[in-house]
């Protein structure tokens, strides 16, 4: 799963902060990497990677107290 989440942080767009990675990028890698047929596997695979795409672009501690003054 790992591996998958990081190939899949290649594909987030970048603009003015890293944006989420979509979900077309990890359906396209379900199908074709992990050979996820099924839409309800595919829903699980796309939890599994937003949830820990989320909690990757969660602020840091120390990065929120530098940008405010």
């Amino acid at each position: 799963m790992w591996a998958a989440f990081w190939r899949l942080t290649t594909c987030r767009g970048v603009g003015m902060a890293p944006g989420q990675i979509p979900w077309t990028a990890v359906a396209q890698y379900g199908r074709e990497q992990c050979g996820i047929d099924d839409p309800d596997d595919l829903d699980d695979f796309w939890d599994l990677i937003h949830t820990m795409d989320m909690e990757f672009l969660k602020p840091k501690g120390g990065e929120q107290a530098s940008g405010a003054t």
